[in-house]
């Protein structure tokens, strides 16, 4: 009996990167309608476990007319890193490094043809996540949830008194 043909699944590509503490846009292959995560296939510089304890998340904000978000926080250098994509609705990511250098990621579903955008968080960035009516955030996370991973207070994060200051004024809606 002859085995069945499989055929590989493809490597997930870094098409970004987007200069704040190793985080970066990923590319993820796609099946037919669903996108592939493959532990096994990410390039290798992201230091992501082969096989993750924690199972694939997903976060919901099925509320209608308003835009929720994730609490900002950081999780201690060695411990969690995230891969973000959107398969329904839009989030806009917010990341910043311990030195105030920040920048604004927004993850949509990918439209037909395209090939799936995904955010990689790497451990040690400060991050918080908006998402619009009807939005669906699937998250992958290298190890299983510990609250005593997370920085949750910005001032205990964030290392020049300039970088506090300046995530204060830029983002006030992120403030605790």
């Amino acid at each position: 009996m002859k085995e069945p043909k499989h055929s590989k699944t493809p490597a997930i590509k870094i098409v970004r990167d987007l200069g704040i503490g190793g985080a970066c846009i990923l590319e993820l292959p796609v099946s037919h309608h669903h996108a592939i995560v493959q532990l096994d296939q990410l390039p290798e510089e992201l230091g992501f476990p082969l096989a993750s304890p924690r199972p694939v998340y997903s976060v919901m904000n099925p509320v209608e007319n308003t835009f929720k978000g994730s609490g900002a926080h950081a999780h201690t250098v060695g411990t969690e890193k995230e891969i973000m994509f959107v398969p329904m609705g839009q989030a806009t990511v917010y990341l910043w490094d311990q030195y105030g250098a920040h920048i604004v990621v927004e993850l949509q579903p990918a439209k037909k043809g395209e090939k799936i955008q995904a955010l990689f968080i790497p451990d040690g960035i400060w991050h918080t996540v908006r998402y619009a009516p009807g939005t669906v955030l699937n998250v992958v996370a290298s190890v299983e949830y510990d609250r005593s991973y997370y920085i949750e207070k910005p001032e205990d994060y964030f290392t020049l008194p300039e970088a506090l200051e300046a995530y204060r004024r830029t983002f006030p809606e992120l403030q605790e």
